[in-house]
């Protein structure tokens, strides 16, 4: 195999993984969401805890083959193509805002432990269902997905950056009926926050 050959190869393995790892992370949150029970959402979480370093590397692997690929494409590529930088741009949002957001996931991990075995109360499943980190996940992993089919088609410029822009809309849209299934805070909790409030 030549090393233009290895280094695609390695470029497209990059791409599935880390689409299959998001799928997975994706899949448990979902569940996590849904769980009746603390012992239904307990199994997710290492699983969860392991994927979530992972995506990062992954996109890295991503944008480091590719440019390894633009350097010996022999002038075929160039760093002015409009999908090129509308696929480097894509990958940097992306994991600009998975990065913000992945301490609220994290931030789970520790309130599970402390939850003791039974029915998901109402302030575990709030924190479970974080509007915040649904947006941003589902963000970053459109838009993650959206920079790999310009990185296969290689579009126009215009065109790169229409298709990563309705990717990341239809990411936004695909975390809404989740966040709607947030219960309201209990009443005591609410009259508690507008008090804070109020006295700001």
């Amino acid at each position: 195999m030549s090393i233009d050959g290895f280094v695609l190869s390695v470029h497209i393995l990059a791409a599935v993984v880390g689409l299959m790892m998001a799928a997975v992370l994706h899949a448990g949150l979902i569940q996590m969401s849904r769980a009746e029970t603390v012992q239904q959402m307990r199994p997710w979480v290492p699983v969860i805890h392991r994927l979530e370093p992972l995506l990062p590397v992954a996109a890295l692997v991503l944008l480091g083959t590719g440019i390894w690929l633009i350097a010996i494409s022999g002038g075929e590529f160039h760093w002015t193509d409009g999908w090129i930088l509308t696929a480097i741009v894509g990958l940097v949002a992306a994991e600009a805002v998975g990065g913000m957001v992945s301490p609220r996931s994290k931030a789970l991990q520790p309130a599970l432990v402390d939850e003791p075995d039974g029915p998901v109360s109402v302030e575990l499943r709030r924190q479970a269902i974080d509007p915040p980190f649904f947006y941003g996940s589902h963000f970053a992993t459109s838009v993650f997905l959206g920079v790999v089919a310009i990185m296969a088609a290689k579009p126009s410029g215009a065109v790169s950056a229409l298709i990563v822009v309705v990717a990341a809309v239809i990411g936004l849209a695909t975390a809404v009926p989740i966040v709607r299934r947030r219960p309201p805070l209990p009443a005591a909790a609410a009259r508690n926050t507008g008090r804070v409030t109020a006295d700001h």
